[in-house]
């Protein structure tokens, strides 16, 4: 499967994408590493992952502090409230 910088015959790197807000949303190096990753409507990182299969993702509260992690690593930090 190609990569979206070689499915655009981009030739300058690196190929950054960002969302209306100004995140980075995809990043491409020469040698074919991508990454993408997902917001939050308050600008929270909540999910990335890249070429090599890793994976994370996270949870905040309203106040915007990390209250769950959780990695492709197996990797498992949770703040959550518990009631």
């Amino acid at each position: 499967m190609k990569t979206i910088a070689q499915q655009l015959k981009i030739k300058d790197f690196p190929f950054k994408i960002k969302d209306k807000e100004g995140n980075q949303i995809y990043y491409e190096n020469s040698n074919g590493f991508w990454a993408k990753s997902e917001y939050d409507s308050a600008g929270n990182e909540i999910y990335q992952e890249n070429s090599t299969g890793y994976w994370c993702r996270w949870e905040f509260d309203s106040a915007g502090n990390r209250i769950y992690y959780e990695a492709s690593s197996g990797v498992i930090k949770d703040n959550r409230p518990k009631y």
